[in-house]
């Protein structure tokens, strides 16, 4: 498995920060795979997509801090999260 992974923030100003992340994965069997297909026939799945690795995934999100109560602070946290097709069973 190899990819790479982008993370990066702002803080706008002292109550507010806008931040987002990224990662593009990547991976193959590296020998024959046996594994059970819909009808529990065994094949070797070496050709197929690698279990639960998604190819894509980002978040964007954001944190604000509202003045509170007694010196006290709000914060409010908002975030998507996208992730790109992938499989969670092998024979897939």
């Amino acid at each position: 498995v190899q990819g790479i992974e982008l993370e990066t923030s702002w803080r706008i100003t002292p109550e507010f920060e806008i931040y987002g992340t990224g990662a593009v994965t990547d991976g193959d069997y590296t020998s024959a795979f046996p594994c059970a297909i819909f009808n529990t026939q065994i094949v070797d799945c070496q050709d197929r997509d690698l279990k639960g690795l998604s190819p894509f995934k980002s978040t964007v999100g954001f944190s604000l801090d509202l003045p509170g109560f007694a010196d006290g602070v709000f914060n409010l946290d908002g975030s998507w999260e996208h992730s790109a097709k992938f499989y969670n069973n092998v024979s897939n």
